[in-house]
Parts: structure tokens; C-alpha cells; sequence
């Protein structure tokens, strides 16, 4: 009985003394939170097309050494407005890096002997906040790198930002007519930080 008596009030001294402001140091961490969302556009992928195809924002079969051949979605049929795009939300400043896997190949992880690639610097973009005919513009556009470009991030983009992109490529001349792919990634770190 004299046991019960002193746990209880051990408890009773613990839930009372739970009240009081504690006398010693307290480290606290507080946690940034940011989200990107994309369009369901560029989560399909990043479909490049010929000249006809771009205008209805259908995929076609590009022609050796055609140059700056648009993505699909670089200017949709109604509007001329990219449907490439990435929202951003959160408490803090983020930059965003993008890049491929590998070049651009004919057979699936760019293997085999009979394996056709394109380097993935002939794919270009650029990116803005405007959306419209003539931004993001093809004049001022990025090769795209394998990896991360932690050169060209999209620098400082705040909460509630729509990040709007398109995509450029050339063929070079002499290449077979097959289908070439790769792993299209983005990353968003930080403000200042490296994509890894």
C-alpha cells in the first residue's frame, strides 16, 4: 500500500511537473516543405515530333539532319501555350535541375551491338514563368545533359509558381529512322543546394 501511495504520487509529481516550463535548453529543427507538381503532359513524357506533327500535338517520324524539331506539346493546337509545365509549392525558395539518363538510344539502357544513339546535347529547352507563342523561346535554349545540369538550374522559384517549359531536338544527318528514348528526370533541391 505504501508502494501504490508513492507511485502515485511520483505520477502525480511527473503530469504536475509536465506543466511547468521546462529550465533547460531545448533544440528545436523546423522543416522546409515544398511539392512539385507536373503537368500530366510532361509526366507522359517528352515526345519529339516533325513540323505537321507539332501543330496538332501529334508524335511523327523526324527526318535525318531535321533540326529543331518541337515536343509534342511544345505549343498546343488551341492556344500556342506549352503544356510542359512544373507548379511549385512550399514555404521556401527551390531550384530545379533536369537532365536524362543517357543519350538518346535505339535499344532499351542505349545496350547492344546494334545500339543507335543520339547525344542528348542535341535535345534543348528552356524554361520561363510566361506561357505563351513566344515564351519559353527557343532562342536562348540549354543543351540538355546526362544527369543533373546543376549549371542551368532553374534558379530560386517561390511558392505558388507555375515553371513552364518546352523542348527542342536536331537529328543528326545519316541517322537511321528508329525510335530513340531515354529517362527525361527532375529533381528540385533547395535554393543554392546540388542535384544529385
Amino acid at each position: 500500500m505504501i508502494f501504490l501511495l508513492f507511485l502515485l504520487f511520483v505520477v502525480f509529481q511527473i503530469m504536475a511537473g509536465a506543466q511547468e516550463s521546462p529550465t533547460y535548453p531545448m533544440n528545436v529543427s523546423l522543416i522546409s516543405v515544398y511539392s512539385l507538381t507536373i503537368s500530366d503532359k510532361l509526366a507522359e513524357g517528352v515526345w519529339f515530333t516533325n513540323e505537321t506533327g507539332y501543330k496538332v500535338n501529334i508524335q511523327y517520324p523526324l527526318l535525318s539532319g531535321s533540326s529543331d524539331n518541337n515536343a509534342t506539346w511544345n505549343y498546343n493546337a488551341t492556344d500556342d501555350k506549352t503544356e510542359y509545365w512544373i507548379y511549385v509549392s512550399g514555404s521556401v525558395l527551390v531550384d530545379i535541375c533536369n537532365g536524362a539518363k543517357d543519350n538518346l538510344c535505339s535499344n532499351p539502357d542505349c545496350a547492344g551491338v546494334d545500339n543507335e544513339e543520339i547525344v542528348i546535347g542535341n535535345v534543348t529547352w528552356n524554361s520561363t514563368t510566361t506561357n505563351d507563342a513566344s515564351y519559353p523561346s527557343i532562342l536562348s535554349s540549354i543543351p540538355m545533359v546526362k544527369g543533373y545540369d546543376n549549371t542551368n538550374k532553374i534558379f530560386n522559384i517561390g511558392s505558388d509558381t507555375y515553371v513552364y517549359l518546352r523542348y527542342w531536338l536536331d537529328i543528326p544527318p545519316a541517322y537511321p529512322a528508329y525510335n530513340y528514348s531515354t529517362i527525361y528526370k527532375i529533381q528540385a533541391v533547395l535554393a543554392g543546394e546540388t542535384c544529385v
